[in-house]
């Protein structure tokens, strides 16, 4: 099991309460086995990657875990503990405190090789509503979604999802608009997220795009006028949705203004583009769009 995994050559660590993971940026040839902590709580669904080369499922022993289908839209349990961990592809884990099938609070252990230099993820689009894609941080350092060093021709949107399972909702990020859910351009390291494809190619990343970044997670998103914010909660989750105005935007769909929603636990709300539900709508005006179709979901009776 992890646990009993011992650390291999230069360990990279994680605060045992969640509060910080350890960053380190490599230059020029790396060799060697490293070893990189992830503190991870329990009894919540956590979306992450693999920092190091030739990791497998056995990493997260005694753990629920997942990885995503973009054809059928759904997720697909992981059970053999030998399945190789792609680089840059995103898993969804969950320790359970149930001490029949999990262990609750834990840190996983990645061994091996630190990923660096450039990196792809083959993105898949079949179509339709469909096109939702699950890569990852490669690396063992913060990604800036905002930094050279990316390629994202095949995607739909500039924008990125990252899960927050205390928020039981998707922070949702585009460079060029104000966020949903508090969303920023930083990808913490080991950290799985989604983004929306609409051609089968690749999104790459390299060295270029890595950065470290002290606040844990999130930092202020930078400042925007001229939009609203709908936002509504339940007792276990929020969700919001985002009305910009900006001249250079479409009615329609833009790669560069818009964000279609990624749905969280028990409360969404939304707004409608033609048959798209959005969570970044930005619009021209007021003037030429006076009404905004909005809408909210609820699993709650």
């Amino acid at each position: 099991t992890p646990a009993a995994r011992s650390g291999e050559g230069l360990m990279i660590e994680s605060y045992d309460d969640g509060s910080a993971d350890g960053s380190i940026i490599t230059f020029g040839t790396v060799t060697g086995d490293a070893t990189v902590q992830r503190y991870i709580n329990g009894d919540e669904w956590h979306l992450v990657s693999s920092p190091v080369a030739a990791e497998v499922s056995n990493v997260f022993y005694q753990c629920y875990l997942r990885e995503w289908d973009e054809t059928t839209s759904n997720w697909g349990e992981i059970i053999p503990t030998v399945t190789p961990l792609v680089p840059m592809a995103g898993y969804a884990i969950y320790s359970s405190s149930d001490p029949s099938t999990g262990t609750g609070d834990t840190t996983t252990q990645y061994i091996g090789e630190l990923n660096t230099g450039a990196q792809t993820f083959p993105l898949s689009y079949s179509g339709g509503a469909n096109g939702w894609n699950f890569p990852g941080n490669p690396y063992p350092s913060t990604l800036d979604w905002d930094a050279a060093g990316w390629d994202k021709s095949g995607l739909a949107f500039n924008t990125l999802y990252i899960w927050d399972p205390g928020l039981g909702a998707y922070k949702t990020y585009n460079p060029n608009t104000p966020s949903s859910n508090t969303g920023t351009q930083y990808i913490p390291p080991m950290q799985g997220f989604l983004v929306d494809a609409n051609a089968s190619v690749a999104l790459d990343v390299d060295n270029a795009a890595r950065t470290h970044h002290t606040t844990p997670f999130y930092k202020d998103a930078p400042e925007f006028s001229d939009y609203v914010t709908i936002a509504i909660s339940s007792e276990t989750n929020s969700s919001d949705a985002v009305i910009y105005f900006n001249e250079n935007a479409t009615a329609g769909l833009d790669f560069d203004y818009d964000g279609r929603k990624l749905f969280g636990d028990y409360v969404d709300v939304f707004t409608m583009v033609d048959n798209n539900y959005m969570a970044i709508n930005t619009l021209r005006t007021p003037i030429e769009s006076p009404a905004v179709a909005l809408g909210f979901t609820t699993d709650i009776s």
